[in-house]
C-alpha cells in the first residue's frame, strides 16, 4: 500500500515541513472545471492507474508551512513525488501560492481542482525528474504547471 500521512490542523510533529515564503503567487487561475476527488483512495488509483506509483515509496510527504494550505491528506507515489488532495478549491489555492512563492527551485506539479501532485526530485537531488507529469496533466484533464522557476 502507498505510504499515507492523515494530517490535522496541528500538523503533528513527525511530519517533514518545507519551509517557504510568501504568499502572492499566482497559480491555481480557472480551477473549476478541473477534476476533483473526494476521497485519498481513489485520488491514488486515478494516479496509480497513469504513473504506476511505488507500492512503499522512501520518505514523507512535505507539507507547506501555512495552517490554512494543509492537506487534509498526503500520500507518497514515488519518491519525491507526492500527492496531496484539500478540503476545498481555496486551501489548493492557497497550497499552490505557497509551493509558486518558494525559494528552493522550479517545482513541477499537476493540479486539479481540490488536488496536486508535486514533484520535488530536482529540489531533493539537483537531479531532473523522468516523471510524465504532462502527460498525467493530459490524462486526468489536469493542469500542468512548473512553479518557483
Amino acid at each position: 500500500m502507498i505510504r499515507r500521512r492523515i494530517l490535522e490542523a496541528s500538523a503533528g510533529a513527525g511530519v517533514l515541513c518545507l519551509l517557504l515564503s510568501g504568499c502572492s503567487g499566482t497559480a491555481a487561475a480557472g480551477t473549476d472545471d478541473l477534476p476533483t476527488f473526494t476521497s485519498m483512495d481513489r485520488l491514488v488509483s486515478a494516479v496509480d492507474e497513469h504513473l504506476g506509483c511505488d507500492t512503499d515509496p522512501a520518505g514523507d510527504p512535505v507539507t507547506p508551512m501555512n495552517g490554512d494550505a494543509l492537506p487534509t491528506d498526503q500520500a507518497l507515489c514515488l519518491p519525491h513525488v507526492q500527492i496531496d488532495l484539500y478540503k476545498d478549491q481555496a486551501a489548493l489555492e492557497k497550497a499552490l501560492n505557497l509551493w509558486s512563492d518558494t525559494q528552493q527551485g522550479p517545482v513541477p506539479l499537476v493540479h486539479g481542482g481540490n488536488w496536486m501532485m508535486v514533484d520535488l526530485t530536482g529540489v531533493a537531488t539537483g537531479e531532473p525528474s523522468a516523471v510524465d507529469l504532462e502527460g498525467l496533466a493530459s490524462e486526468m484533464a489536469a493542469e500542468y504547471e512548473t512553479v518557483a522557476a
